[in-house]
């Protein structure tokens, strides 16, 4: 689909357990397939979308993301008043 070409970085959550991922079909192995060839840096286990804490970032908020910290900052006002 193209996003790849489009993304300076990519920020997923936590999983909950149901999904029942196994060692052999890890995320980090299906992250390696998926994004072979392409150099961003990847945060994984976030706290964000249905996980406790939660944290909300709205689609298309502009972030820094510090993968080797796992911390991500928000460049720009996303609320308004």
């Amino acid at each position: 689909m193209g996003v790849y070409d489009q993304i300076s970085g990519m920020v997923i959550g936590r999983f909950p357990r149901c999904v029942g991922l196994h060692e052999k079909d890890s995320l980090n192995m299906i992250l390696d397939v998926a994004l072979k060839g392409y150099k961003f840096p990847v945060i994984t286990e976030f706290d964000m979308g249905h996980t406790d804490p939660i944290l909300t970032i709205p689609i298309g908020a502009k972030v820094s993301i510090n993968a080797s910290k796992k911390n991500i900052s928000l460049l720009e006002n996303v609320t308004k008043v």
